[in-house]
């Protein structure tokens, strides 16, 4: 089975426990999840918490997607081969921004409170977090 494609898979959406693929591969294990993704012919995966998961889990995650990136030919994750002249200054200015913000990983969110103060908020914000960003609307 191939998804055909060039996608990449969402790991989990609405928590590290509702993963996208969780009845097919029946864990909830990201590293499950990323050979299946692999197995079935996606490109990439996104996986937005795992700057949040323990170090044991950042470490096997890490070594899946090598792993996968390695073999590609055999339906791995791809790595990036070129880039325009001009990505890796932003990738920098972007990398900076985000540290000097303490977001370390995505979502990061920067927005105005109803103070018009500047306020970031780093990780996927539950509904009440999120009528808060978002204020009244």
């Amino acid at each position: 089975m191939s998804a055909g494609l060039r996608l990449a898979s969402h790991l989990g959406y609405l928590s590290v426990d509702e993963p996208l693929f969780r009845d097919s591969v029946g864990s909830l294990d990201p590293v499950a999840h990323i050979e299946f993704a692999a197995r079935i012919g996606f490109q990439g995966v996104l996986y937005p918490w795992v700057a949040s998961r323990p170090e044991e889990e950042v470490v096997r995650v890490a070594a899946a997607l090598e792993k996968h990136e390695h073999n590609f030919d055999s339906g791995g994750i791809a790595g990036k081969q070129t880039w325009q002249p001009t990505t890796g200054e932003t990738i920098s200015v972007n990398e900076a921004l985000m540290q000097a913000l303490h977001i370390y990983g995505t979502p990061g969110l920067v927005f105005l409170d109803e103070h018009n103060e500047v306020k970031v908020f780093a990780g996927m914000p539950d509904p009440g977090q999120l009528r808060t960003i978002l204020g009244k609307r």
